[in-house]
């Protein structure tokens, strides 16, 4: 079945998802670039992006929700942020912000008992990294000023301050559509309902 057909509410915040995610990739790569924060951080926020894209098109014409959103999620949360979290200078940065941003993701692309593997391991990654960061400072990316760095903070403070904000706005906007058509069938059943049952009086009379 392809992606068309499909209308659910996790279809359609998915498909926000990637598109988030992308814009949030290419402009971290951006402001790496003009922030000259290295080639390592602009590669990888780059090619994350590239490769959210071609997720995204696989999403879009293949349909397959279960397989590509735990793909996305272990991408994310076991490959990507822990990558940039020591590339990119750890808690000195915006990451984790964006750290957050992917906690949503996991609950809002997961279910059930997938949902909570997923996010106890992601947790015990974060610990990882801020121990290793404690223990290995000189692991860790340093800015060359301080003024590079409160750019690229309020960067990301930003980028993740509208990322939230759409997730949340698209996950209110499609659940009241969904509640909106579920009472609008309900009406209509009870509208036929009614209509049988006074054809089925008039048989009687």
């Amino acid at each position: 079945m392809k992606y068309a057909k499909h209308t659910s509410l996790r279809h359609r915040l998915f498909n926000v998802v990637f598109l988030v995610g992308i814009c949030m990739s290419f402009s971290c790569s951006l402001m790496n670039y003009f922030l000259g924060l290295g080639t390592v951080p602009i590669l990888i926020t780059a090619a994350c992006g590239v490769i959210t894209v071609g997720l995204y098109i696989a999403f879009r014409t293949s349909g397959k929700y279960e397989l590509l959103s735990l793909v996305v999620v272990i991408l994310l949360s076991f490959v990507f942020f822990p990558t940039m979290w020591l590339v990119a200078g750890g808690t000195y940065t915006s990451i984790p912000y964006y750290i957050i941003i992917n906690a949503g993701i996991i609950a809002l692309l997961l279910v059930g008992l997938q949902r909570k593997v997923i996010f106890l391991l992601f947790a015990l990654v974060v610990a990882g990294l801020m121990v290793v960061e404690y223990q290995r400072p000189d692991l860790v990316f340093v800015y060359d000023s301080q003024l590079v760095r409160y750019v690229d903070l309020a960067f990301g403070l930003f980028v993740c301050l509208f990322s939230i904000t759409v997730l949340i706005a698209v996950l209110i906007d499609s659940y009241m559509d969904e509640l909106q058509k579920s009472k609008q069938y309900l009406a209509e059943i009870e509208a036929k309902n009614r209509m049988l049952q006074e054809l089925s009086i008039t048989e009687i009379i």
